[in-house]
């Protein structure tokens, strides 16, 4: 099953996106949740360009996953290499 998510999201390794900020950016709700539930870093930065999951699940306007993201514990305060927040782009 997991792997089938995987496949789904369609990751390329060369885009340094690990799982949970890529399901936030390209707004699957289900699988965002199942790996917040699997307690996956909520405020992991991506080696690219610092954003955290609440970036791109605001950059990908998903409300609903911010929301999830945030329940969870996720900070909203993280800079990401531009010095922007996920705040900043609400």
């Amino acid at each position: 099953l997991f792997q089938h998510l995987l496949e789904r999201l369609a990751l390329d390794p060369k885009d340094n996106l690990t799982t949970l900020p890529c399901a936030c950016f390209r707004g699957h709700l289900t699988l965002a949740k199942l790996l917040i539930n699997y307690v996956f870093d909520l405020n992991e930065k991506c080696q690219t360009l610092g954003r955290t999951p609440p970036h791109f699940a605001v950059a990908a306007d998903s409300e609903e996953i911010v929301e999830i993201l945030l329940t969870a514990g996720a900070d909203p305060n993280i800079k990401n290499n531009a010095g922007s927040t996920p705040l900043h782009w609400s």
